[in-house]
């Protein structure tokens, strides 16, 4: 897709401005043509009366060329007898003057009304041709009057035009490969997101096996010592509270194996939390309890600073585990 998004767009701009400026060309072609037409019709009417003086008719065609730059040659040319030759009577170039010529473009040129005219070129560029009857006064065929019309100023204009939308079309193709490579920047960061979307299911279901085996063992173990506290009820003080605390650590390793699965939760900021209503102290015996063999360990005391009752509203298991990680932490 980027590849071809990189190829139709300048493509299409390209063909755009190819279409548009062969459209202008054409036209201004054909304004230039009109123009000559125009030019020669206006100098038949100058001339019209002069055509058998030929010192006017070069002072005429000397003025008009030095003030028309557009126009290469001009010339008038009167035919022999039978109209098969011309002789150049005036003209803007010297060395034709009383030349005489067979060319095919003027004959064809005496037979038609409208004239002719086609374009050219040469080392000067290119140009028309026209060439058109000359009346007299009395509107009979008296010569042709030929003129070679520049078409310069317009081929620079379009030049100009040409060199500008190229410039505009290399800006374009760079833009567009910006874009492809940013297209492309953006495909990794899918296919980057697509993995990471892979591997966090991984996990989950990593984290979901590993809890349904560790939960295993613990239901056995938490069995089989509530079937040996039965067997075991003549026990001392000492020796009862040491089966409720490994009870009590049994129960916390399973709520630590119900957290695990709830880790995906915590990373989405969705924990469930279980608000109710009730007395910490039992919580803080217990967890105290929990972690006093650790503190005996390390010669620590452990004890409830307060046992006044109070309300508090929160997540008992949060709590719970709080007050484990804060407890443990000190003890560390």
């Amino acid at each position: 897709y980027s590849l071809i998004l990189l190829v139709f767009v300048p493509g299409a701009f390209f063909f755009n401005t190819y279409s548009l400026i062969s459209g202008m060309e054409k036209d201004i072609d054909r304004i230039t043509q009109r123009k000559a037409v125009s030019a020669e019709k206006i100098l038949n009417i100058i001339v019209s009366e002069k055509i058998d003086d030929p010192a006017l008719l070069q002072n005429v065609i000397d003025t008009i060329k030095k003030d028309n730059q557009e126009i290469l040659s001009l010339a008038i040319l009167k035919p022999d007898d039978d109209a098969s030759r011309f002789r150049v009577v005036a003209s803007s170039e010297e060395e034709t003057l009383d030349a005489t010529t067979e060319d095919l473009q003027y004959i064809l040129a005496w037979n038609k009304t409208e004239g002719i005219a086609f374009l050219d070129n040469d080392t000067q560029g290119r140009f028309w041709r026209v060439t058109r009857l000359l009346n007299d006064t009395s509107g009979a065929k008296a010569g042709l009057i030929a003129m070679t019309f520049s078409l310069a100023d317009s081929d620079a204009l379009i030049e100009k035009t040409v060199n500008r939308s190229y410039i505009i079309l290399i800006i374009t193709v760079l833009v567009v490969l910006l874009l492809v490579s940013n297209q492309a920047r953006l495909f990794g960061y899918v296919l980057t997101v697509n993995k990471l979307k892979e591997v966090d299911a991984m996990k989950d279901n990593l984290v979901s096996m590993t809890s349904h085996e560790l939960r295993s063992p613990l239901t056995a173990i938490k069995g089989y010592l509530e079937l040996l506290e039965e067997k075991t009820k003549n026990l001392d003080d000492e020796a009862k509270k040491y089966f409720t605390n490994i009870s009590f650590s049994v129960d916390r390793l399973n709520a630590l194996v119900k957290d695990i699965l709830e880790v995906s939760r915590l990373e989405g900021n969705r924990v469930p939390l279980n608000i109710v209503t009730f007395d910490p102290h039992q919580i803080i015996v217990q967890s105290i309890e929990e972690l006093r063999s650790q503190a005996m360990e390390k010669k620590l005391d452990l004890a409830v600073a307060s046992e006044e009752p109070g309300m508090i509203r929160a997540d008992v298991e949060r709590v719970r585990e709080i007050l484990v990680n804060l407890i443990g932490n000190a003890i560390k």
